[in-house]
């Protein structure tokens, strides 16, 4: 029932810091992507039609869709053994950083790219399985119940955060002040991996 979910949901966060930072980083990382993705969409729809933007968007998703396969047979295994669970959790941080400084520095094509395979290629291939190891990482009293309560309740309330902060902000911002939004918010999640590699 709710009130017993509720009730082992605030145990774990009281007993666990572990648990604490991946709830953290798990709204953050699709606070980030949101703005992100809103940040490259604005970029590839300017002075493009329909049928300019439909037929980019074909070729984008073929090559990132190439990468995703290659990565996903032939490198995340690899990647995990080699460098392990807590860096390979730094990879997704470290590029929303690198795509909203590169967004500050040249609104253009470049950075908009960049955020694309950022989102579609690196979020779904290594962050995302890397997330399920973090995941087998909870408490086992609890795993169960935390796991859902942060697929069902967390990741849709992060979802509409970043949905009514970009519906009721982002026009007023502008593009440049809003990836200044996405670069802080990209340093506060480099800074929950780099505190929850510590409680891995």
């Amino acid at each position: 029932g709710l009130v017993e979910q509720s009730r082992v949901m605030a145990d774990a966060v009281r007993r666990s810091r572990y648990v604490v930072l991946l709830i953290g980083i798990l709204f953050l990382t699709l606070v980030v992507t949101a703005v992100c993705e809103y940040r490259y969409m604005g970029v590839f729809s300017t002075a493009r039609t329909d049928r300019q933007l439909a037929g980019l968007f074909g070729e984008l998703y073929t090559w990132v869709s190439i990468f995703n396969l290659v990565v996903t047979l032939l490198v995340f295994n690899r990647l995990v053994a080699r460098i392990g669970v807590r860096n390979t959790a730094l990879i997704q941080p470290l590029a929303y950083l690198g795509v909203f400084l590169w967004f500050l520095l040249d609104d253009s094509l470049t950075p908009a790219l960049l955020g694309f395979f950022a989102y579609q290629g690196l979020l779904v291939t290594v962050d995302y399985n890397n997330v399920n190891f973090l995941l087998n990482a909870l408490p086992a009293e609890n795993k169960k119940q935390v796991r859902t309560f942060i697929e069902g309740i967390c990741e849709p309330l992060s979802t509409a955060t970043a949905g009514i902060f970009l519906l009721f902000f982002a026009k007023a911002l502008g593009p440049d002040k809003l990836a200044l939004c996405g670069l802080l918010l990209a340093i506060v999640f480099l800074a929950l991996v780099l505190f929850l590699r510590v409680e891995y």
